[in-house]
């Protein structure tokens, strides 16, 4: 009983903003995955090997920074975002039929890339070796990261590519999925533009100016 009374009074002193991590620590441990988690935190207090986070190499692109992408409702998409890319929105987004919702996400941490070799977009994305569809972005990810993080943009009116897909005929014997990049760029305004690439797309894209890759972070 002591003990447990030395264990609440330690939680009392912790700091206000601690207490939802705390909170959600305590709720993985008492619920059906707790021995799991029991074990690597374990783990992480002995500074041993647990759930780590590890860097996707990739020939093509060197890691700059990471970051935490908010919750969305996934019903967003780059077709309808005229008011946030004033400095232009590709027509193509609408004519090649991504106009398409897709679902809720939770928070999503980022890792922000910059070119270091040229190659086309099947060259860049598949740099990782890994399924292109855990690199995909929902299109409602996409614009809330250019309403977050629009300083992680490239600065220099050169592109920040973004991989998203599209389910087309979702449920019929026809279903097939198509996998876009969507193209940021900041204007020498300051305003942003997006336009829209296949993934197929065969230009070779140039280490010139260093342009930018954003995909969610991975466990490896």
């Amino acid at each position: 009983m002591s003990n447990m009374l030395g264990i609440i009074q330690l939680l009392g002193r912790l700091p206000e903003t601690t207490w939802g991590v705390v909170f959600d620590l305590l709720t993985k441990l008492i619920g059906e995955e707790g021995e799991k988690w029991f074990r690597e935190l374990t783990k992480f207090l002995r500074k041993e090997t647990c759930w780590v986070i590890g860097r996707l190499s990739n020939p093509h692109l060197r890691q700059i920074v990471t970051g935490l992408l908010r919750a969305t409702t996934g019903q967003r998409t780059l077709a309808k975002m005229k008011n946030l890319f004033t400095g232009g929105l590709d027509s193509d987004f609408t004519n090649w039929g991504t106009n398409v919702a897709g679902p809720a996400t939770t928070e999503a941490p980022f890792e922000v890339y910059e070119m270091i070799k040229n190659g086309t977009f099947a060259q860049i994305f598949g740099g990782f070796g890994v399924d292109l569809k855990k690199l995909c972005w929902s299109q409602d990810q996409i614009i809330t990261f250019v309403e977050d993080h629009s300083d992680l943009l490239h600065p220099q009116e050169w592109a920040t590519f973004f991989l998203f897909s599209v389910k087309f005929d979702e449920g019929t014997e026809n279903e097939r999925e198509e996998f876009f990049v969507a193209r940021l760029d900041r204007r020498d305004d300051g305003r942003l533009e997006a336009r829209v690439r296949r993934l197929s797309d065969d230009d070779v894209w140039s280490t010139e100016d260093r342009r930018r890759v954003v995909i969610p972070q991975r466990s490896l």
